[in-house]
């Protein structure tokens, strides 16, 4: 798959590495609080448990919350959009690198959503959904929320009305072909 120049591309608002920060930081808290659970049954169960009751859920509890530190400026680095003329292009990725296009005919709405830290940070994130997909096609996290709703804008402004134009007359049912033969047509 070929790599795109990426580099001139929006980068996301800083503040939004403090709030990735955040929700791992309580991630490893609760995969911490997991491990716990089954360290505490097993240094009840096993006679003359070696390892002290903590030690296994601290140490992971660490390791997770080091490791996922860790890739968050990277993924901050990675991560950037662009609204072009016909389409929004989204790229991320720190080992497997996406690249999303999606045509801003197929923009079917736009959701703008803000956690309590998010909100407390000032960011939001913009969900595009397009046609025939339940999930969103493409999420941009990190964004004021002067810059969400200005790209939301953008997204939806310039869609066609699906209802005729008032001048022209919608065009009569077509009927239905009579039951039996001999018989009006049922209207």
């Amino acid at each position: 798959m070929p790599a795109f120049d990426t580099d001139s591309w929006e980068l996301l608002e800083l503040s939004v590495k403090k709030l990735w920060r955040a929700q791992q930081a309580i991630g490893s808290i609760f995969f911490g609080l997991i491990v716990l659970l089954p360290e505490f049954i097993l240094s009840r169960e096993v006679p003359k448990w070696p390892i002290p009751f903590g030690l296994i859920a601290g140490t992971i509890f660490l390791l997770y919350l080091g490791i996922g530190q860790l890739f968050i400026g990277k993924k901050f680095e990675n991560f950037r959009f662009l609204l072009g003329e016909d389409d929004l292009s989204v790229a991320s990725g720190i080992f497997w690198k996406q690249w999303r296009f999606i045509s801003r005919n197929r923009v079917q709405h736009v959701d703008i959503t803000a956690g309590p830290i998010a909100r407390a940070l000032g960011i939001v994130q913009v969900s595009i959904f397009v046609g025939g997909m339940a999930a969103a096609a493409a999420t941009i996290p990190g964004l004021t929320q002067s810059r969400g709703e200005e790209l939301r804008h953008k997204l939806v402004k310039d869609r066609k009305p699906q209802i005729p134009p008032p001048d022209e007359t919608p065009a009569p049912p077509p009927t239905a072909p009579p039951a039996f033969p001999g018989e009006p047509p049922v209207e």
